[in-house]
């Protein structure tokens, strides 16, 4: 408890350090930005009065769509135009049930090469939260006086929504400007994050020296290290798909987000762009019918015509700004790569046993068509694969695994079933490992990333995880949200 208060502050200085050695170079141009400013001076103008006059989200989901009706049509004219007015800074944080994250903010910022994130609003009106239930979007956000203690409170825990969602999202620095100096202290002691004046975050979006990508939403997505793991990649990747598809749920601009960019270490660049890596082909698989485009340091010229396209941050100085209309930003998917139906419907409308999850189903479809197969057979065939781990990090020892193939080679011989043992490598393409499962009934595997190649099992399919002595973990269970039936074991000796 001594130590805490030090920390934060070594927190403050050391995303302080991020914020100035942006600020310097652009600060340094604000002579030549004048005209820019100026123009954003009237982008910003008379945004209270216009966010006053909304109707909020919550009341925007309950209004009916049937035309028969001049009151409910006007009043969601009225939402969509207060909601993305250009002339209006505006951020809005959305969670599912498990409190999986995106955050949508115009303008925004970032900061490729620092994982530094940059958003603006004038007051605490324009950051609004909302939480999904039964298909619809709850507000929990702030709408009145931030002297009113309820929804003070309601904005402090939006705040630390906020923050929660892009450290998920993998910025690692973040700095939210606000208009009122009062809010300021609430917001820093709340969320541990900077906060500055909006002004200073006008002269970041309007200086010449940032790289405005000219189309209007962008999806921006940071990856980590970490990302060189199929399985993490994947969760975070999925997330994407998700609110592509379901971008209506939560109220986002034009019918689907289609410019991405992808912001990754040199790491995962380098499996990108390998055509036959599983990275290249899941990657291909999510954004398709686009084509992902690696495009070079600073190239307006390519990222200006949209699309989906690979950058590196290790390619960009720390002052290098990238900025867009709107952005979004998706965190990850917590132990599942797909929302089942039931979350994203009404109670009465809930799809079919087993989690059952359109998503799941569209994502296969995409699958197929980069791959150009037919598709599989309706029902799974009578097929059991065991994917079994190479090299001793949690895999079974010899006479164990002599054991296990014994067992499941009798009893599928009993229920004149196939057996096929399959060994996930590097050197396999992600056509290939699809291949090995996207027909299985049944797919039996120790615990690791090996497992997620069995979201491409026909829905309805089982997966039994295995798990080592004394270990668990959430990532698979009830089958990724694939709509497969799922079951874990976990050994109780160990060698």
């Amino acid at each position: 408890a001594d130590t805490q208060p030090a920390v934060k502050d070594d927190h403050h200085h050391h995303h302080q350090d991020h914020v100035d050695i942006v600020k310097q170079k652009l600060e340094s141009n604000a002579d030549h930005s004048a005209s820019t400013n100026d123009h954003t001076e009237q982008h910003v103008s008379d945004t209270a009065a216009s966010l006053d006059s909304s109707t909020s989200m919550e009341e925007h989901a309950s209004v009916e769509s049937s035309s028969s009706s001049s009151e409910a049509s006007s009043e969601s004219s009225s939402v969509k135009a207060s909601v993305y007015d250009e002339e209006a800074p505006w951020i809005r944080c959305y969670a599912t049930l498990r409190h999986e994250h995106v955050c949508i903010a115009s303008p925004f910022c970032f900061s490729p090469k620092l994982s530094l994130a940059y958003a603006g609003v004038q007051d605490l009106t324009q950051l609004q939260c909302f939480v999904l239930k039964n298909g619809t979007m709850v507000k929990r956000g702030h709408d009145k006086s931030a002297h009113d203690h309820a929804h003070a409170k309601a904005t402090l825990e939006c705040v630390q929504q906020l923050r929660t969602a892009m450290r998920n999202a993998e910025f690692g620095s973040f700095a939210v400007h606000l208009g009122e100096s009062s809010d300021r202290a609430k917001i820093e002691a709340a969320a541990d994050f900077q906060v500055e004046d909006y002004d200073s975050f006008k002269k970041v979006y309007s200086s010449n020296d940032a790289l405005h990508l000219e189309r209007k939403e962008w999806a921006i997505m940071s990856f980590g290290q970490s990302a060189s793991n199929l399985a993490h990649y994947a969760g975070r990747l999925a997330a994407l798909f998700y609110y592509r598809l379901h971008h209506d749920l939560h109220d986002m601009p034009r019918a689907d987000i289609r410019n991405a960019l992808l912001v990754v270490p040199a790491v995962v660049h380098k499996l990108l762009v390998e055509e036959s890596s599983w990275l290249h082909g899941f990657t291909e698989a999510v954004l398709h019918p686009q084509t992902v485009l690696e495009s070079s340091k600073r190239a307006p010229d390519q990222i200006a015509r949209g699309g989906s396209h690979i950058i590196v941050k290790d390619r960009f100085e720390e002052s290098d700004v990238m900025c867009s209309r709107v952005g979004i930003v998706p965190a990850f998917l917590k132990g599942r790569n797909f929302v089942p139906g039931a979350e994203l419907l009404s109670a009465q409308d809930a799809l079919g046993p087993h989690g059952k999850s359109p998503d799941a189903d569209e994502l296969r479809k995409k699958v197929l068509q980069v791959m150009k197969t037919d598709p599989p057979t309706a029902e799974p065939k009578r097929l059991l694969v065991l994917l079994a781990r190479a090299g001793n990090r949690r895999g079974f020892d010899e006479e164990s695994g002599a054991k296990l193939d014994a067992l499941l080679s009798e009893l599928c011989a009993e229920a004149k079933w196939e057996l096929q043992t399959t060994h996930f490598t590097s050197d396999q393409t992600f056509h290939e490992q699809v291949e090995m499962v996207q027909h299985a009934a049944v797919a039996v595997g120790m615990h690791g990333a090996n497992l997620v190649n069995t979201m491409f099992m026909p829905s309805g399919a089982y997966l039994v995880e295995v798990f080592p002595y004394a270990f668990s973990h959430h990532m698979y269970e009830n089958g990724l949200g694939a709509g497969l039936r799922y079951a874990s074991y976990t050994l109780t000796t160990r060698v």
